[in-house]
């Protein structure tokens, strides 16, 4: 049986040797035929020229952001501080909302408020996203109009003397438009937090922070400061002695 297997092996190698053995490729490649150091030039125009157009966009908008964050009015944030700490002394509900990017930041805040800005502390807020109920959001906007998705839930919820923070890059949604009109007419104070100039919402709502750009990158940027701040300052600035 050994001596098969070695048969047969010996029969496969003469079949192998006997295959000729693939052509060897020509020494003339493309890298031979561009010379090195002409190759090398070409690359690193096309990294320079990539590397270049992004370092200046990058630099650019950064330098853009930070003016356009510093600019953002202090004594307008303190208003709403003040708005907020009345609400949480007061046992008041405080509903946030907003579309697309600020939806998302409507839900950050109410989490740093009801979390971070309540933790330990003897007075918690009673903060609520109107952009976290996903079925209730999109049957309102199926069976009636998205127009009416979050003033159908304040009719629910809120009560005179409640505070309504909207978020809007434009100032021109209608949805946000249509809850803030509600709230003004049923008591409520109303805070918009815009771009600038802010719209129709900056004409209807009690107080407003504007974020002084029209770009959306910037806008959102400045929003997403603004909750942290207000949050922050709640943290870390303003105790009310603790837990109870």
């Amino acid at each position: 049986m050994a001596g098969g297997v070695a048969r047969t092996k010996r029969k496969a190698d003469d079949v192998l040797s006997a295959v000729p053995a693939p052509p060897a490729l020509p020494a003339e490649t493309l890298r031979g035929r561009v010379p090195p150091p002409r190759m090398d030039q070409r690359v690193a125009v096309v990294k320079e020229s990539v590397n270049g157009s992004a370092l200046a966009f990058v630099e650019g908008y950064l330098r853009h952001s930070a003016d356009v964050l510093r600019a953002i009015p202090p004594d307008e944030l303190a208003a709403v501080i003040n708005v907020l700490t009345g609400a949480r002394a007061g046992r008041r509900q405080i509903f946030i909302c907003g579309n697309g990017g600020s939806a998302a930041t409507a839900s950050h805040f109410a989490a740093g408020l009801g979390k971070e800005g309540s933790w330990g502390r003897a007075q918690k807020f009673r903060a609520l996203a109107l952009t976290d109920n996903v079925a209730w959001i999109t049957s309102l906007a199926n069976d009636t109009d998205y127009t009416r998705v979050f003033v159908e839930q304040l009719k629910n919820h809120a009560e005179p003397g409640d505070v309504l923070i909207v978020f809007s890059g434009s100032g021109n949604s209608h949805n946000v438009l249509r809850a803030v009109e509600w709230a003004n007419a049923r008591g409520l104070v109303t805070v918009g937090i815009t771009g600038r100039p802010g719209g129709e919402l900056a004409k209807l709502v009690h107080h407003q922070v504007g974020v002084g750009s029209d770009h959306m990158g910037h806008v959102e940027e400045g929003h997403f400061l603004i909750q942290h701040l207000i949050t922050y300052y709640f943290m870390e600035a303003h105790r009310d002695g603790g837990e109870r």
